[in-house]
C-alpha cells in the first residue's frame, strides 16, 4: 500500500462517534467512585468490588475484541503476551489500591489523586522511552494537576482515621448538634442500643 493511499484514507476530522465515546467514558469515570462508595457502605469488600469491576469489563470487551481483532490477537508473540500480563497485573494493583483508598478518603479527594496519573505517565515516558514533552502536553499536565490545588483551596482535606466502635450516619439535628461535645459518666440510649461511659 502506497503512502498516498494511506494519507488519503486517514480522516481529517474527528468523527462524532469519538466525542460520544469520550462523553460516555467521562460519565462512567465520574460515577464510578460514587457507586464504589455505595457498595462499600453495603459492606462489600474493596477487593471484591475491584475483581467484580474487572470481571464485568472482561465479559463485555472480550467478545468485541475477539470479533474485531482476532487476526491481531493470533499474531501476538510470547513477549507481547508477557507485556500484556505485566500491564494487567499493574492494572489490578491500581484498582485494588484506589478502591481501597475510598475507605479512608472522600470520593472527591480520592478521585483528585487518581486523576494525577497523566503527570506520572509523562514522567515515566520521559525516563524510560526518552520522549520529549511538547508545550501543549506540558500545559495540559499543569491544568490537570492544578486541579488538586484548586480543590484543596476550597477547603477539602483528608481527615486522619480515628478508632471507633461504631459510626452514625444521620441527618437528625438532635444527633448532629452533639458533634464535639465531651461528657463524662453518662448513659446514652437509642431504642435497644444503650451505652455507658
Amino acid at each position: 500500500m502506497s503512502t498516498s493511499s494511506l494519507s488519503s484514507s486517514t480522516p481529517t476530522t474527528t468523527p462524532n462517534q469519538a466525542y460520544a465515546v469520550l462523553a460516555i467514558g467521562l460519565i462512567a469515570v465520574a460515577f464510578a467512585a460514587i457507586f464504589i462508595r455505595l457498595a462499600q457502605n453495603a459492606d462489600v469488600p474493596s477487593t471484591v468490588i475491584a475483581a467484580g469491576r474487572l470481571t464485568i469489563s472482561a465479559l463485555i470487551l472480550t467478545p468485541l475484541a475477539l470479533r474485531g481483532h482476532w487476526a491481531e490477537l493470533r499474531a501476538l508473540k510470547r513477549g507481547d503476551l508477557l507485556f500484556a500480563g505485566v500491564a494487567g497485573f499493574f492494572l489490578a494493583v491500581h484498582f485494588a489500591t484506589w478502591i481501597s483508598s475510598l475507605e479512608f478518603a472522600s470520593v472527591l479527594i480520592s478521585t483528585v489523586f487518581v486523576t494525577t496519573s497523566p503527570f506520572w505517565v509523562a514522567l515515566l515516558e520521559v525516563g524510560f522511552l526518552r520522549a520529549k514533552l511538547t508545550r501543549l502536553i506540558i500545559i495540559g499536565l499543569l491544568v490537570a494537576t492544578g486541579g488538586g490545588s484548586f480543590i484543596e483551596g476550597l477547603g477539602h482535606t483528608i481527615e486522619p482515621c480515628v478508632p471507633s466502635l461504631f459510626t452514625f450516619n444521620t441527618s437528625d439535628k438532635d444527633f448532629t448538634e452533639l458533634a464535639g461535645i465531651v461528657v463524662e459518666n453518662v448513659r446514652v440510649s437509642a431504642g435497644k442500643l444503650k451505652a455507658d461511659g
